[in-house]
């Protein structure tokens, strides 16, 4: 029964859920974390897209610095579609629906100086290497994949939609 937790989440992923933002992490013993990072769902021209928000907040929470990044096909609407038979140029970026569409699903995680560090890090190790996009072998779920694990989270499988695969990390990582 090792796959139970995985059906889970992926039974919690799947049903319908409010849309809100969760502040997850215990506080240290030197104080509050000021970081954070939100994977985010939102609609998109095919399936839908997934990315990531990240900076810092104010001791009010307020945020002070935010950054956005997502993987997505240089060429946009063409990329996809010629992205689902072969691979095609992407970069790590935001694109502009990224700031005007609603994001249909969002989890929000804090994140100590440390571990901010080391999303940053993985940001920029990612944006400096090639990669290919293509609808199953490295899309947009894979990028956000990465960031997860390296922040040391348990993740879905990447072939779930994007607002899927946000619910479903939420699930395996809020226990």
């Amino acid at each position: 029964m090792r796959h139970a937790p995985l059906f889970l989440a992926l039974c919690v992923a799947l049903a319908p859920l409010p849309l809100r933002a969760q502040n997850t992490g215990d506080a240290t013993a030197a104080g509050r974390f000021d970081h954070f990072i939100d994977f985010r769902a939102r609609p998109g021209a095919m399936w839908g897209h997934t990315f990531i928000l990240y900076g810092r907040v104010d001791g009010r929470g307020r945020p002070v610095e935010l950054h956005r990044a997502g993987f997505y096909p240089d060429d946009g609407q063409a990329g996809l579609i010629l992205g689902t038979f072969v691979p095609v140029r992407a970069a790590v970026r935001a694109v502009p629906d990224d700031f005007s569409e609603t994001p249909s699903a969002i989890y929000r995680r804090t994140l100590s100086s440390a571990q901010y560090a080391r999303l940053k890090s993985t940001v920029t190790r990612i944006r400096a290497n090639d990669h290919g996009w293509h609808m199953l072998a490295y899309n947009c779920n894979h990028f956000a994949d990465r960031v997860a694990h390296s922040l040391g989270l348990h993740t879905p499988p990447n072939f779930l939609v994007p607002n899927a695969w946000v619910r479903a990390l939420k699930a395996m990582n809020e226990r």
